[in-house]
Order: structure tokens, then C-alpha cells, then sequence
């Protein structure tokens, strides 16, 4: 019945229950029309084609309308198109969601009586938000708050003012894809304690957004995308030296749980220093710095950007306004800044003989820089470039459109530097005498090709069911040039796989496939952790689709095409500087497992806590080799060095190697990882590759030891042992000349040692924010300890899960245990 009434409506422009299937989604919480009209900017930032789709939704949901006629964005093409020309003579279109194959970028500029005022669209749906601004002085501002479901079920958001005043419940958000729009005075009539508002929802189904409009005749209004962004280092990319013409606000809130130390630092538009100011914060408080013709103090004279660090999280926002006193009419707002990369695209370019349009650019790194801005057409065609040398640390480059790139015209503008990391902004408005509109967004940012400088925000992507083939399978996209995607999903035993593990003693089919394609040579670790911490959950990386068969029947070490990690347990990754391709990454509820399902977290990451791959020997360069001193030891050396001499036997190709001493004397000495600094919350998992040979059968007392050594203690803090186990199965392999055959001659991955003597679990509950490093020790004479793909990582596990847990470290080696048929046999994966 939906089928055939979603036909018969097709025809008047309608469509019943429909929003995009496309992988990704944004969401633009509020749209004008009827009078008024909101313009809609797409850009596709990548070298391919994608396509799209948009919907129009009324504020009841009821009504949802697909536009004609855009399906698809060329390569580093640009779409801009007001809501008028989408839905001609259409009024009820009050919220957008756009659809893509692949990562875009999109605004919505909302055009009133005079004004013009951007900001961004939600990434993604969530279950909450900062509302940063409450105007108090309602006799000037009003401040409007539009805030979306974006699913197909009622869902609670709730509205907690701070630092206090009375919770209100957004009741709209009771009907699926609803829309609730207030001025704050319908919420609270007295904003004397509200600095600022926590939006919760109890499911991910929120996007917001607010405006603060001037009222009493003034045509001004600012709009700020609303997300959970927050930092503890907090940047205002922007304050406007020229005070007759500008006005700068800048609002930081301690969004902390307790009182906040907190620093500001000013800067000069070179990157000097020009003063600081130490702050002391209660908890919810929010600080105000203004900055005009009339009011410098703090903010002094010549101040060009702000940096605000923090021990609490902070969340902040800017707001430029046309002089008080002056004929100009304008007004805007942006986010604060809370990170950087290498390229900042800025998605919208004007020239014209009545507006302008300027560009920032700030050296945010450690070392000089070059950075050129390329502008692009609508059609994705390089119009012209101009290059900055030399940019300094902290230093700012500011340049308007004319300046950049004379008279030509253009679409929107890309600027890549040579290096170091980098923020920015835009801004345009009208060059009429008086001036009437200003509006702005900040620059997205983006890795260098070939990677980038992180951490890259983490991406949140949800499941998309029935992906259970490689025909079917959820095809998963970089963002912003670089990997850091979670997905959240669920596996149950009831589910039926097409592909199918048949290992021998029986078979697993594997309920969920992903697909991604690699253009170059990446460094990524693939993770997956269970919502329920003792589900047994099995991982397969393919680089071809593998027949159904025996998949664990390959050699772990040398065979391309596979990368498995499938033990007994339900922390399990993979780690490799991978090839250029496609892949498919199998997710599979281990079949007789005693949980029956689970939520699960998938990762895929060039930028988790920790990932070493000892591609070079300059790896090593930050790892503390020691000796054990007391024990006995042969040369008071400690030997370890990096290899590549496995190259030719192992799909690992170079690793970081133990030797042990040419004479057979005992050699102990170990190998210290740099400092990790684990989450405030969630489960941290550390994995690695270690794999081991000796020269002979023997090696009584040899073995293996993990520790972890915070800065403060003088001492390790064990974590386990390991004894060489010559039963273990071995693999041939060749090394330095010669040939390693016999099964206790062969090596082993840490894993397989570990089910070999029974396993066990470990588990640390830290402080959060603690730093903490990984130490593994060995005692050898005759042994050769091989560690490669060093891992530590964290993974959200369900859709709500942020906010959730203790911070725990666990190691994943050690709390694989065996996997065991039917019968209670050894299940070898290794």
C-alpha cells in the first residue's frame, strides 16, 4: 500500500515516507520561503562525480517533496540554487536533507528584507547539541531556535538551560521528521539566568540551528550551525582591527564537569604575541569579549586571531556587527575553531561591482609555509591560482576575492599549503553605501593527498541493513580526503550472509559486508569491538571476493589478498599500509556463540591513537629502547633495531626486530612506546603484530613480557607473560640467508601464543586523560622477537554510546581466547 501511494503521488511532486538512501546525508534544519528564500550551495570537493538527491520536508513531516532535476555534482563542481527554483511556488519546504554517494559540501543562506545570513548543514543526525547564544537583551535581539527529527520515528529532545532555569521538551519531535521553530521567550519568558542551552534527544535524530535577529527596524541577522564540537584549545580566527567600520564579540562556555583554568592568548595578524590573560572559570560559566571603537579591554589594540586553551572542555562562537553609530546595517556569525589540516576549502566565491567576498587563512603549526588558492568554476575547472610564500607560524594571511584573483570568476576557492596545518573562514557581503548584509562560514578542512597532519575528526556512519554480499555491500567513503570512519551496526546469528566461512569443523556465515576503495597506498587500521563486551566477533579484510571456503586455511603472514582477526573474542583488528584497490571488510556474530546479538562499532582509521606500522627505520625514533640492567645481560645493550629483511616472506614487509646475541648469552631489554593519551570514556583497546622464530627448538626461560609505564612511576605495572611455545604451528620463511622450515622453527603472531596457553582477559579502568605508554620486554638467546602494526584505538559501539563508560584499556591479544568448534576442538585461525 506505501509502494503504490508513493506512485500515485509521484506526479504532483510528492513523495510519502521518503528521504535518501545515499551513504551520506546533511541536513539543513531551517529553510524560508513564503516570502522570504534560502539558498542552497552544494560542492562536490572530490575528483568524481557523485550523485545526490534533496528532499524538502514540511514542519508537521507530513509532507515530503524530492527535487527534479539534481542527481548528480560533477568533480569539484558547484551547485547553487535558491528553494524558489527547487519547488517553484511551493511554501512549506521548511527543512532539507540532502543525499550523496560521497562526501560534499553544503549551505544554506537564508535571504530575507535585506539580509543574508549562512551556515552550515548537520553532517550527521545526533542525539545532541550546544546552543551557544541566548541574547538577554530582548529589547534588541530576539534569538530563534529551528531543530529537526530527522527519522522516521518520534523521538524526546530535551532543552537544559545553563548554568540554570527549568527543562523544556521540544514536543514536536514527537512526530517523525518534524520541525520545531521558537523564539526562546516561548520556551522561557525570563532569561536572566540562561547563558546558554544542552540539547539532548534520547536517539540520534537531531539537527539544529539558531539565528539572532535585531529587531526595532535593524535588518541584521547572524546563524550558527549547531553540533557538539568542543575543545580544549579554542581559537577566534577573527577580530576586526577596523573598529570603525566592525564590532567583534567572542563568547567561550566551560562546558567542562568542573571549574576551568583557563589561558587567552592574543595574537597580531604577523603571529607575535601581543599579551595573555589567565582565567579562572566556574562550571557552565561563559566569558564575553568585546572588542570595538568603545571597549578594548581585555582584547588589546591590534589583535588579529585569539587563542583560548583550557584543562576543561570549552565551546565558543564569534560575531561581527556593523559599527554602532555608523549608516551599516549587517551582521554575522561563526563557530569557533577547535581544529586544523593542510587544506581549507571554502565553498562559496563571488565577484561583483556591488559585494565582496575575503578569505583567511592561519598558520595554526609549528613551521612556515606556503599556501596557494586555487578558484574554481561551477563546472569544476581551475580558473586561476595565486601563491603566498612563507607564511610564519601564527602568522594570518587575509585577502579578498579581487585581490586573490582580479576579475575572473568563479564558484568557490581550494587552498592547499606545502605544509604545517592550517584554519580558516569566509566572509562576503555588499559594497552598497550604507552596507546591508554580511554573511559567513568557516573553511572546511581536508587532508593533503596522501594523507594529512591529524587526528581527523572521527565520522560517525550508521548501518545500512541487507548488507550481506559483496554485491549488497555498505560502500563507506573518506571525509575530507582522509579515513576516519565509525560505523555503528548490528549483528545477530538470525541473520543469513551470502558469503560463508566453511572452516572445516563447520561454518560461519557473515551476516554484514562493507566495501571501500583505496586510490593510493594507505596506512589503516580496520577495527571492530562488541556493544557486549563477551560476544565473539570475527573480522575478514578482502582485497577480491573470496569464494565461499575455508577462509582461516591461508597463511596469515605472506597471502595478500586476506587479513584476518579471528579468535575467540570480540575485540579484533587489522593494521597494514595497504594497497592501492577495493576491499571488502566481512563483520560476522561468531554461529554457536552464546550471545546471540549485538550492537558493534566498525573503524576504519589512518588516524587512531596509535598506529605504528615501522615503515622506516625514523619509526623507531620515537620508541625508548632499554636494557633490563640487573639481569643477566650480554652486552648491556638493548638490540633492538629496524628490519626489513622479511620483506620477501611476509605481506608485513618491515617490522621492528629483537635480535638476540650472536654468542647465545641472555639478552633481556625492552622497547617503550610514546605516550598515548586514552580517552575520558569508552573502551581503548591495544593490539599489535608480534611474531617470533628461533634459530633451534629449544629456548627454555625465553619469553615475552607487557607492561605499562605511566609518566609519573618509576615502575612498569605488569600485564603478562609469554613463554616461547615450540608446539605452536610455525610457517617457513627465509631470513638473512637462511631458510626457517620446522614447525617449532616457524613464527607465530602473538595471538596464537596466547590461545596456546589458554588466554585470559585484562582490563585497566584509568583516569581519564591519562597518559600511558606500552612496554614489551624480552628474554633471549636464541629467539628472534619480531613487533610490527602497534594499535591503540577506541570505537564507538552503538549509535548512543558517546557519552557512555568508564575509561578502560584493555589488550586485545590477551583477551582472545581460543575459538572452539562444537565438539570443543581448537579452531586453528593461525
Amino acid at each position: 500500500m506505501k509502494f503504490k501511494m508513493a506512485i500515485c503521488l509521484a506526479a504532483l511532486g510528492l513523495a510519502v515516507f521518503g528521504q535518501s538512501n545515499r551513504v551520506k546525508k546533511y541536513y539543513l534544519s531551517e529553510v524560508q520561503s513564503n516570502g522570504a528564500d534560502t539558498a542552497l550551495y552544494l560542492v562536490n570537493p572530490g575528483d568524481a562525480a557523485t550523485n545526490v538527491d534533496i528532499f524538502g520536508f514540511s514542519a508537521d513531516g507530513m509532507t515530503v517533496r524530492q527535487a527534479d532535476g539534481v542527481t548528480s555534482i560533477g568533480a569539484r563542481s558547484k551547485i547553487m540554487m535558491p528553494v524558489s527554483q527547487l519547488w517553484p511556488g511551493v511554501t512549506d519546504v521548511d527543512w532539507i536533507q540532502v543525499g550523496s554517494d560521497t562526501e560534499i559540501y553544503v549551505i544554506g543562506e537564508l535571504w530575507g528584507d535585506g539580509t543574508r545570513s549562512a551556515y552550515w548543514a548537520a553532517s550527521t543526525l545526533d542525539d545532541g547539541a550546544y546552543m551557544p547564544h541566548v541574547a538577554k537583551n530582548t529589547a534588541t535581539f530576539s534569538t530563534t531556535l529551528s531543530a529537526i527529527n530527522g527519522t522516521s520515528a518520534g523521538m524526546q529532545t530535551a532543552l537544559r538551560p545553563r548554568p540554570s532555569g527549568s527543562i523544556k521538551v521540544v514536543s514536536e519531535h514527537g512526530g517523525a521528521y518534524a520541525k520545531a521553530k521558537h523564539d526562546v521567550l516561548d520556551y522561557w519568558t525570563d532569561l536572566a539566568s540562561i547563558n546558554w542551552v544542552e540539547m539532548e534527544s534520547n536517539a540520534r535524530g537531531l539537527a539544529a540551528m539558531e539565528y539572532f535577529d535585531y529587531i526595532n527596524g535593524a535588518k541584521r541577522r547572524a546563524s550558527l550551525g549547531l553540533d557538539t564540537q568542543l575543545g580544549k584549545t579554542l581559537r577566534f580566527l577573527h577580530v576586526a582591527t577596523d573598529t570603525g567600520t566592525f564590532w567583534t564579540g567572542m563568547v567561550y562556555i566551560n562546558v567542562g564537569g568542573a571549574a576551568a583554568n583557563v589561558t587567552e592568548t592574543y595574537y597580531n595578524a604577523s603571529g607575535a604575541v601581543l599579551s595573555s590573560r589567565d582565567v579562572t572559570m566556574t562550571t557552565n560559566e561563559k566569558v564575553t569579549l568585546l572588542f570595538d571603537a568603545n571597549t578594548m579591554d581585555p582584547v588589546p589594540a591590534g589583535t588579529a586571531w585569539v587563542k583560548v586553551e583550557s584543562d576543561q572542555d570549552l565551546v565558543g562562537y564569534e560575531l561581527f556587527g556593523s559599527a554602532n553609530g555608523s549608516a551599516d546595517d549587517f551582521f554575522a556569525g561563526l563557530q569557533g575553531n577547535y581544529k586544523s589540516n593542510q587544506v581549507l576549502d571554502y565553498a562559496h566565491y563571488q565577484a561583483s561591482a556591488s559585494e565582496w567576498i575575503g578569505y583567511v587563512a592561519l598558520n595554526l603549526g609549528d613551521s612556515a609555509a606556503d599556501i596557494t588558492f586555487t578558484l574554481y568554476n561551477a563546472n569544476g575547472a581551475e580558473v586561476t591560482q595565486t601563491t603566498i610564500t612563507g607564511v610564519q607560524p601564527n602568522q594570518k594571511v587575509t585577502r579578498v576575492g579581487a585581490d586573490l584573483f582580479g576579475s575572473a570568476q568563479g564558484a568557490w576557492v581550494r587552498a592547499e599549503s606545502s605544509g604545517s596545518s592550517w584554519a580558516g573562514f569566509m566572509l562576503w557581503g555588499d559594497l552598497n553605501n550604507p552596507r546591508t548584509f554580511l554573511s559567513g562560514v568557516n573553511a572546511a578542512l581536508r587532508a593533503k593527498s596522501g594523507g594529512g597532519p591529524g587526528p581527523v575528526e572521527r565520522t560517525i556512519v550508521e548501518e545500512v541493513e541487507n548488507n550481506n554480499s559483496y554485491g549488497s555491500a555498505q560502500v563507506l567513503t573518506s571525509v575530507g580526503g582522509a579515513w576516519n570512519i565509525n560505523v555503528v551496526g548490528e549483528l545477530a546469528q538470525s541473520d543469513a550472509g551470502t558469503q560463508v566461512n566453511n572452516y572445516g569443523s563447520g561454518s560461519d556465515d557473515i551476516e554484514d559486508v562493507y566495501k571501500i576503495t583505496l586510490s593510493q597506498p594507505t596506512k589503516l587500521i580496520i577495527a571492530v569491538s562488541p556493544e557486549v563486551s563477551l560476544a565473539d566477533i570475527d573480522m575478514f579484510v578482502l582485497s577480491n571476493e573470496r569464494a565461499n571456503g575455508n577462509w582461516f586455511d591461508v597463511d596469515p603472514h605472506t597471502d595478500p589478498t586476506i587479513h584476518y582477526s579471528a579468535a575467540g573474542g570480540g575485540y579484533e583488528s587489522v593494521a597494514a599500509v595497504f594497497p592501492a584497490g577495493d576491499y571488502y571488510i566481512m563483520v560476522s556474530l561468531f554461529e554457536g556463540d552464546a550471545v546471540s546479538r549485538t550492537n558493534y562499532g566498525l573503524l576504519v582509521s589512518g588516524f587512531p591513537l596509535m598506529l605504528e606500522t615501522f615503515d622506516s627505520s625514523s619509526d623507531l625514533d620515537g620508541y625508548t629502547k632499554a636494557v633490563w640492567i640487573g639481569q643477566d645481560d650480554s652486552d648491556q645493550q638493548a638490540n633492538w633495531r629496524f628490519s626489513d629483511e622479511l620483506a620477501g616472506s611476509t605481506k608485513y614487509g618491515s617490522s621492528a626486530l629483537m635480535e638476540a646475541p650472536p654468542n647465545g648469552a641472555m639478552e633481556i631489554s625492552g622497547l617503550q612506546s610514546p605516550d598515548v593519551e586514552v580517552p575520558d570514556n569508552g573502551v581503548t583497546v591495544v593490539d599489535f603484530t608480534f611474531l617470533t622464530f628461533q634459530e633451534t627448538a629449544t629456548g627454555e626461560g625465553e619469553g615475552l613480557a607487557l607492561y605499562l609505564k605511566f609518566p609519573e612511576a618509576e615502575n612498569l605495572e605488569f600485564v603478562t607473560g609469554l613463554a616461547w611455545n615450540a608446539d605452536a604451528t610455525g610457517t617457513p620463511f627465509d631470513f638473512g640467508g637462511s631458510q626457517f622450515n620446522s614447525v617449532s622453527q616457524g613464527w607465530f603472531r602473538w595471538v596464537s601464543a596466547v590461545q596456546a596457553i589458554g588466554g585470559s582477559s585484562f582490563e585497566y579502568t584509568l583516569e581519564p586523560g591519562r597518559p600511558v605508554a606500552l612496554v614489551v620486554l624480552c628474554n633471549s638467546t636464541k629467539t628472534f622477537w619480531l613487533l610490527d602494526n602497534v594499535q591503540v584505538y577506541n570505537i564507538q559501539t552503538s549509535p548512543n554510546s558517546k557519552r557512555d563508560g568508564k575509561a578502560e584499556l584493555i589488550f586485545a591479544p590477551a583477551t582472545r581466547k581460543p575459538k572452539l568448534d562444537a565438539a570443543g576442538n581448537l579452531i586453528r585461525t593461525h
